[in-house]
């Protein structure tokens, strides 16, 4: 019969680390798809469409800010007494700080200038094209960042759990020889 395994603390904090990241970046893809879908629906009317998006980033920036926390901290709490090293997080520390200074930054100025009637001047557009920089920058740091945490997680994997017949932790069973 098998044993039921339990998770260590590392093992978990690493898997809630994984589930809030890629929630993070799920939240980034769904923004870029809404926000499209938005302009598209009202294309004769640019100023509604711009309102309704500013509600959707607004949204989004505090649920981004919340789930960049818990990330970050939670690889903090997977790396104490494990192999991983702390430069594990910096793709996911780097993101967080760009999304610190589009919501703090970045999006109260466009708020203002839109409220403004400025939207279609060219300190707006050239405002506007930083904060898309800086959400596709955001958006590949969290990717990258996922893609290492999967590595570090799946480099910590012992043999036995792949039946390594070399492993002294692998199953005992009986020996086959190929024929």
């Amino acid at each position: 019969m098998n044993e039921p395994t339990t998770l260590s603390r590392r093992e978990f904090f690493a898997a809630v680390a994984t589930i809030s990241s890629g929630l993070w970046l799920g939240g980034l893809v769904m923004l870029f798809m809404s926000v499209s879908s938005i302009f598209k629906t009202f294309d004769a009317d640019h100023a509604t469409a711009g309102l309704a998006a500013t509600g959707i980033f607004h949204r989004f920036e505090t649920y981004q800010i919340i789930l960049a926390g818990v990330s970050i901290a939670s690889i903090e709490l997977s790396l104490r007494n494990g192999k991983r090293k702390m430069w594990i997080g910096i793709p996911l520390i780097t993101a967080a700080i760009i999304a610190i200074v589009i919501t703090y930054g970045i999006s109260p100025k466009l708020d203002t200038m839109r409220l403004a009637g400025e939207a279609s001047s060219d300190a707006f557009k050239k405002l506007h094209g930083a904060a898309m920089l800086s959400y596709l920058a955001v958006t590949a740091l969290v990717s990258l960042g996922m893609a290492i945490l999967a590595i570090s997680m799946f480099a910590e994997i012992p043999p036995r759990v792949f039946g390594d017949p070399e492993s002294p932790a692998a199953p005992a069973g009986p020996a086959t020889t190929p024929q």
